[in-house]
């Protein structure tokens, strides 16, 4: 057996093993999710999502979670694009072509 030979079966060993892997994973990922979302589906409701942090179980909410999740992620779309949008416009068109600007033309 020649070493080209060798590169190929061990070529397709690695995918095998690498393909078996991934897929383990996602379907004990699948198997978490589902059971999380199949025992806590019935206890959403509309008064859990809009209710305030309580120390009675029955009246506790996540609302003020809820609502600095949404501000975090506003202001952060908010600063990031713009940012983003600038960065590229900057390295295509008025940065020293180098590491981090490799467009060729």
């Amino acid at each position: 057996m020649n070493n080209a030979r060798k590169n190929k079966l061990k070529d397709k060993a690695f995918r095998i093993w690498g393909i078996s892997c991934t897929l383990v994973g996602l379907i004990l990922l699948v198997i978490f999710i589902g059971n999380i979302v199949i025992d806590g589906i019935g206890r959403i409701d509309w008064a859990f999502i809009t209710n305030l942090p309580s120390r009675k179980p029955e009246n506790a909410g996540i609302y003020t979670a809820m609502m600095g999740t949404i501000w975090i992620l506003g202001i952060t779309c908010i600063i990031s694009f713009p940012l983003g949008v600038a960065a590229g416009i900057y390295l295509e068109e008025y940065a020293k072509k180098g590491r981090l600007s490799t467009c060729s033309k």
